[in-house]
Order: C-alpha cells, then structure tokens, then sequence
C-alpha cells in the first residue's frame, strides 16, 4: 500500500487513527500525544512552551527568544499546518487538548523560565505598558502557574511589574487578576 502521511502511515492506517480518534477522549489523546511525539526536537521544543501556556496565545518574538528558535515562523506554520498550534495572528497558541500535548514535568520546567523572561520584559518596559499590553494573557497564565509551582517570590515580582500595564491600559479584569495572584503569592511567601 502507497505511504501517504507524514510519518510514513498508509491511507488505511490515517483511516484507522482518525477512527480511534473519533471513537472516545483518551484515543483522541493518544492521537495528539501521537502526533506530538513525531515531530522532530525542534517542533517539539517550541509546542511544549505553547502548552506550558494552557492556551494563552504568545507573540511569535516571544516564542523565538523563549525557544531559542531563530526559525519560529516556520515552525508555528508547520505545528499549524498540523493542527497542533493555533495562530491568533501574529500569537499563538497550542490547540486542544493541552494537557496531551504536555508531557511529565514540562510545565515545571518552562515556569521558572517564562517568570524570568516575563519579568525582565515588564521591567524593561516599564515606562510604556501599552507595548506590554498583548502580553497580559500570557503573564497571567505564567502567574497562575508560577503560584502553583510554589514560586511565589518571583510571581510578586512580575505582578508588580506588570500591574502598571493593566491599570495604564484600563483592563481592569486582567489588573485585578494579576493583583490578586501578586497578593496571594505575597501571603504565601509570608
């Protein structure tokens, strides 16, 4: 039987997936997890960040220096092209279900880097928070995270530092949420 698939699959094996995919929730992960496990080093880097997000779409200049992936936009276009991430132009996020796409620990890992990254990014543009403006989705997420990892130091320290973009830009949503994880950090450093 002719090859068809990206991985080498022939019609009658994508016809069976796509089968066991329809057939229940845990196919459908062991599809994803399937089709994120045969990407190569790169891709995978790059939809294991998207997945620490739990949905939150990232900037693709974020996603270069967090990946260190020089060649983002071919790699998102790629992951896009295969339905494992979605563009929310020019963000983007990885699709359902995230929690496949997530392996042991991944989310552990990227934490402290996406804290630290976030919170020099809010510190160095601290005087024009309309510039950090389209990164309150993901900060948000980063904190939420971070707080459950038990990092609450620096989750204090990027609420503060991203507290002024809420207030400046008048999302009072997204300011009260990144206030309220600052402050329940706070409590729990003591």
């Amino acid at each position: 039987a002719a090859r068809i698939g990206d991985d080498g699959a022939t019609f009658d094996e994508l016809l069976a997936q796509i089968g066991a995919a329809s057939s229940g929730e845990g196919a459908a992960r062991r599809l994803t997890v399937g089709a994120a496990d045969s990407l190569p080093e790169d891709k995978r880097h790059v939809l294991s960040l998207l997945a620490a997000l739990d949905g939150a779409p990232l900037h693709i200049d974020h996603v270069a220096a967090l990946a260190e992936a020089p060649d983002a936009a071919r790699i998102l276009a790629e992951l896009e092209h295969r339905r494992l991430a979605q563009s929310h132009s020019p963000r983007y996020s990885a699709t359902m279900p995230i929690p496949a796409l997530r392996r042991d620990g991944e989310r552990e890992r990227w934490s402290p880097v996406l804290l630290s990254y976030f919170t020099s990014h809010a510190e160095a543009n601290a005087t024009s928070p309309q510039r950090l403006r389209d990164d309150l989705e993901p900060v948000i997420g980063v904190l939420r995270c971070g707080a459950a990892d038990g990092r609450h130091t620096e989750v204090v320290r990027l609420a503060r530092a991203m507290a002024v973009v809420g207030e400046a830009t008048g999302l009072w949503d997204a300011w009260r949420t990144i206030l309220m994880l600052g402050l329940e950090s706070a409590r729990a450093s003591g």
